[in-house]
């Protein structure tokens, strides 16, 4: 497992994800628990990987509607806003494999401006990747 530097630590550790272990919650979920020692359930790579492509598609399919309402929108600044959707598009990995390219996208979702906007402007489509991410971060580093 490569080593984080400080920096990286703190956005874990605003992400929501302990360094380290397993992933908190996502929000408004609660842990999942391992029955006798309290510990979060391990996940494997599979299932972690099967969730990330289904919240991923689920993701892609809300982006495109939004790209298409901006299209239809013929406004000046339209072209340049479907570019940046598009950026978005592309910087999400449809096999995200290793452990530094999971925490690369945990970054990413928790930090780019573009995400930030549609987020809060369209759908939230962070909240599900970041889950799905984090029980990946999860059977990655087990």
């Amino acid at each position: 497992m490569a080593t984080l530097d400080a920096a990286q630590k703190q956005w874990l550790t605003d992400l929501g994800v302990i360094v380290g272990g397993a992933p908190a919650a996502a929000p408004g979920q609660p842990a999942q628990r391992n029955d006798k020692s309290g510990a979060p359930a391990a996940s494997s790579s599979a299932e972690a990987l099967a969730a990330w492509k289904a919240g991923r598609t689920a993701a892609l399919n809300s982006l495109k509607a939004v790209a298409s309402k901006v299209a239809g929108a013929k406004h000046e600044k339209s072209a340049g806003a479907i570019v940046e959707i598009q950026g978005v598009v592309s910087k999400l990995a449809a096999d995200p494999a290793t452990l530094p390219q999971v925490i690369e996208l945990q970054h990413y979702l928790g930090s780019d401006d573009i995400v930030n906007d549609v987020c809060e402007l369209v759908e939230d489509i962070r909240t599900p990747l970041l889950g799905a991410l984090g029980r990946m971060h999860a059977a990655l580093a087990a």
